[in-house]
């Protein structure tokens, strides 16, 4: 045999075991880099999902502290205004000037704002009057809605403040 062809199978061969080499240590690294990439992907997901449980728990919270906030203010409200009658005697409270100005006022605010029917039904009239009742009654509401809109602003603050 002649040295050629041996040299020539030996270079055929030592090609041949590079590009199996080559071949099977890019498949492992292939399976490698995809198998680090699902880990990472899984790793992320994991915490997202974490992330989301704790913003639902602080949401839930804020949510029960809110109802909890509702509950005493109307309890308050009402036990308020079962005194109302007991402490007011009904007697004129604001005339008819001071209920013209008020009038023009409420034209624009919230109905649950306004002074009772009785109060702002008569207030064009010479004589009308609204009673120290209807007036306590009256700031109790605004109050009781104020309370509220305080507790809904004070958990959307503190859902935006969340850690």
């Amino acid at each position: 045999m002649s040295a050629i062809p041996t040299v020539f199978i030996t270079a055929i061969a030592t090609a041949l075991l590079a590009a199996g080499g080559y071949a099977v240590g890019h498949k492992q690294g292939a399976t490698a880099c995809a198998a680090d990439w699902q880990a990472r992907e899984l790793a992320s997901t994991q915490a997202w999902q974490q992330a989301q449980q704790r913003q639902q728990a602080y949401a839930d919270e804020l949510q029960r502290q809110l109802a909890q906030a509702q509950t005493n203010t109307r309890i308050r409200y009402k036990e308020i205004l079962r005194e109302i009658p007991a402490t007011t005697s009904g007697r004129p409270c604001l005339g008819a000037d001071a209920l013209g100005v008020l009038d023009r006022f409420q034209s624009g605010a919230a109905p649950s704002l306004r002074l009772s029917a009785t109060a702002s039904e008569s207030a064009g009239a010479t004589d009308a009057v609204a009673s120290d009742t209807q007036i306590a009654q009256w700031a109790l509401d605004a109050i009781d809605q104020h309370e509220r809109e305080r507790a809904r602003c004070n958990a959307l603050i503190e859902w935006h403040r969340q850690p």
